[in-house]
């Protein structure tokens, strides 16, 4: 999650581009379409998606495993 928040732009609430891709926003404010990212922020963009499904819809197997310990 770390990493997400590092290296993805945020996510605009309930904006999407084409009602398909959300619209995300840089560290300067600019507006920043999926196409955009790169690939590795398109990887990181689609694992957060996969772990916000198993955390409400999925089966909570994430909470099975260390995934969400705190490293301090």
């Amino acid at each position: 999650m770390t990493e997400i928040q590092k290296e993805l732009p945020t996510i605009k609430v309930y904006a999407y581009n084409n009602g398909k891709n959300p619209v995300f926003v840089d560290k300067k404010g600019k507006t920043v379409k999926y196409e955009q990212l790169t690939k590795k922020q398109k990887q990181l963009y689609n694992d957060l998606k996969l772990v916000q499904y198993d955390s409400t819809t999925g089966n909570q197997y994430l909470y099975k495993t260390k995934f969400f310990n705190v490293v301090k």
